[in-house]
């Protein structure tokens, strides 16, 4: 696995797939199809804008998580290849602060 790096971030992503990887080992991939935007800078900060296409059938869950737009600052798990966002504003008010 490659280390990923904030120099590597740095600039303006589109998304392809949203998977949470939760600390009980357990990945959860958003259903239906994603678009979005991420923005990373060098001095630590992400701005992220992400929506869904509606489902045809959601469950109530699914409702609450048609969109998703957040600003906040990053880290980079070296030792584990990952990105964590810590968000300072939301969307969903329940992620403010929350890493992830």
């Amino acid at each position: 696995m490659t280390a990923i790096t904030k120099h590597d971030l740095v600039g303006v992503w589109t998304l392809e797939q949203f998977i949470v990887h939760r600390e009980n080992g357990e990945s959860f991939a958003w259903p239906g199809v994603q678009s979005g935007t991420l923005i990373y800078t060098a001095s630590g900060y992400v701005s992220v804008a992400q929506n869904r296409d509606p489902l045809a059938n959601p469950t109530p869950e699914d409702r609450a998580r048609t969109s998703n737009f957040y600003t906040g600052t990053y880290q980079t798990d070296l030792e584990h290849g990952r990105v964590i966002h810590t968000p300072l504003q939301s969307s969903v008010p329940s992620i403010i602060g929350v890493p992830a």
